[in-house]
């Protein structure tokens, strides 16, 4: 672990163009508590919980506890390591090395402004979509505000995360639809029909009427 721990910050202390942040989604080897874990490493300033804080709980998980670290490199300005251990419920067992990459790249856009911290980022754990996949869906719901939707951004939001099945549908359809690097020998417009006949039947069976106007 520290060997580890080590390359990652020589790795970051060597990037002079970055942010000064890394990550490290894990779940620890023969842990008694199976909670995820996600390690912050920092060079520069130090991180506060409510720098962090924020962007975690819009991804929809809890820390339940943090263990910083300060490191002093010799010849080298302090570097931090913030170990913070998750809840998410729901997803109690899900597989890390499945979801790391997605994770990670999603709080670090989130981190440094190239998408919106906001609820959101959620769909990257519930619905496995990647943090580009959700702004579609993001930029959906601000047309549907600017075209004058009832609505608010907040319940559309929560309805979408509460149907991360038919989300993730949505964004099928509008790579199928619109991604330029999709199949080019797919048939499309069928792959497109099929999709909306899909998106059609999951949203018969949602049952609230606001929901189901919004989907």
């Amino acid at each position: 672990t520290a060997v580890s721990d080590i390359r990652r910050l020589e790795a970051l202390l060597s990037d002079a163009a970055g942010d000064g942040l890394a990550l490290h989604l894990y779940r620890p080897h023969a842990a008694i508590d199976p909670a995820p874990r996600l390690k912050l490493y920092r060079s520069g300033e130090p991180l506060t919980l409510s720098d962090v804080l924020p962007l975690l709980e819009n991804m929809g998980t809890k820390v339940i506890d943090e263990r910083p670290y300060e490191i002093r490199p010799a010849e080298a300005d302090p570097v931090w390591i913030y170990d913070f251990g998750l809840h998410r419920e729901a997803l109690a067992g899900f597989d890390v090395v499945d979801v790391r990459e997605r994770f990670e790249a999603t709080f670090a856009a989130a981190w440094r402004g190239e998408i919106e911290n906001d609820r959101f980022n959620r769909l990257v754990l519930c619905a496995g979509l990647h943090g580009r996949e959700v702004t579609v869906l993001r930029a959906y719901v601000k047309y549907l505000r600017q075209a004058g939707t009832t609505f608010s951004r907040d319940f559309m939001a929560a309805t979408i995360v509460g149907n991360p099945e038919i989300a993730s549908l949505l964004v099928g359809l509008f790579a199928v639809r619109f991604d330029p690097d999709f199949d080019r020998e797919a048939d499309r417009g069928l792959l497109a029909k099929q999709a909306i006949t899909d998106i059609e039947a999951r949203i018969d069976q949602v049952e609230s009427l606001n929901e189901d106007r919004v989907l």
